[in-house]
């Protein structure tokens, strides 16, 4: 009868704890998942947030805190990020999303140092040790 269908359990993966978590804007992406997976004892996680808005500030050293009065810098609006991320031995972030940029870039790419406009939502699952669920 077509549509009627039965979800076998998955076998051989490790139980995640799912968390919510806000990531903040002050440092750069990379840095605040990093504190975040720290502050939660993970190893790896898999998570997503959604609208957040994007600051690029060329030449901001990846440790210093977002300046009070801005140079030129280039924004933009995530839509949607999903990522997963190892920590150890260290930091691995992998993922998928969509996002634009307020002027043209000649390369639409998020760029390593980029850094969220203000705090963001997300919420995900993770996992005390990395390797439990996905290799990276």
């Amino acid at each position: 009868m077509g549509g009627d269908r039965i979800a076998a359990p998955l076998t051989g993966l490790a139980e995640g704890t799912a968390f919510e978590d806000i990531l903040d804007g002050y440092f750069t992406l990379r840095e605040s998942v990093r504190q975040m997976m720290v502050r939660n004892g993970f190893g790896q996680a898999v998570f997503t947030l959604h609208h957040a808005p994007l600051i690029e500030v060329p030449g901001l050293a990846e440790t210093a805190a977002v300046p009070l009065h801005l140079r030129p810098a280039h924004s933009g609006l995530v839509t949607r990020l999903s990522l997963t991320v190892t920590l150890q031995p260290d930091l691995r972030l992998q993922g998928a999303g969509l996002w634009s940029w307020t002027d043209p870039r000649p390369d639409p790419g998020l760029p390593a140092d980029i850094r969220l406009g203000e705090p963001a939502f997300i919420a995900g699952t993770g996992w005390t040790e990395p390797g439990l669920w996905f290799s990276a």
